[in-house]
């Protein structure tokens, strides 16, 4: 919001008739839905659509031509803004988009599948269904199953959020294996770890210490080679990996990821 907002008030005073419409609405909540769901590939038209219809949540009033021009006008600016704020993550879930597509074109029985650091093997089931029907002297079924040619368009929506879910599992796993060894009661869902209230600072400590133990090794790279050695493509180069030192998250009172 503190990126787009002032794009939007420079180009209203330009005289830009959507930003002039937008303006006072350029708010949180019409934007937090478009920035969320961007690591799940929403598309431009999804966005748009997404930010017309909080604008409308938000008080805007008009015609649907002038409230369709102002969702797609803002929802090109917050994207743009994305792409600059978030530079890197946006490089490599491209760059994940990238590889699955080869994988994909490579053979139309390729299934996407990785390893995480911790041994869980992934694959993405995605392929064109194709339709069967069963008929019994009574009855005809009629249900949809699993082809054999893989959906490439699905495949790479899917890569991006599904490689984050992934180490998100192998994280969780990490912190329940720790927990039992030291005797913790632990709960969680997705990334959300639980405890009784009097190993909150415990369980702290392990949540962000398997972090780093499992963020400390370039996964970007090794599933660059995973996935060269496994398809037998020689593909793009990853994104080069940042600077920041994870360990730092140790002493981080708050850590969210």
């Amino acid at each position: 919001l503190n990126r787009v907002r002032p794009i939007v008030a420079r180009d209203a005073g330009e005289g830009n008739e959507h930003a002039i419409r937008v303006l006072p609405y350029t708010l949180r909540s019409v934007l937090k839905q478009t920035v969320m769901t961007v690591p799940y590939n929403v598309t431009r038209v999804g966005a748009g659509r997404q930010v017309r219809d909080n604008l409308k949540k938000a008080g805007m009033t008009g015609t649907a031509r002038e409230i369709g021009g102002g969702a797609g006008y803002l929802s090109g600016v917050t994207l743009s803004q994305i792409g600059e704020v978030y530079s890197s993550a946006v490089r490599i879930m491209a760059w994940l988009e990238r590889c699955t597509r080869a994988i994909c074109h490579a053979s139309r029985g390729n299934l996407v599948a990785w390893t995480t650091p911790r041994g869980l093997r992934v694959v993405q089931p995605y392929t064109h269904e194709r339709m069967v029907r069963i008929k019994t002297q009574q009855y005809s079924i009629a249900f949809r199953a699993q082809g054999a040619r893989n959906d490439p368009s699905a495949q790479v929506r899917g890569a991006p959020p599904n490689v984050i879910h992934s180490l998100d599992g192998d994280h969780m796993r990490s912190i329940c294996i720790r927990a039992a060894e030291d005797g913790m009661p632990v709960a969680g869902v997705h990334d959300s770890v639980w405890s009784p209230a009097g190993l909150c600072d415990r369980v702290a400590a392990i949540v962000r210490e398997e972090f780093v133990s499992l963020h400390s090794s370039d996964f970007v790279a090794d599933l660059h080679a995973q996935w060269q050695r496994e398809y037998g493509l020689t593909l793009d180069e990853p994104p080069a990996r940042g600077d920041w030192e994870v360990a730092e998250c140790l002493a981080a009172q708050y850590m969210f990821s």
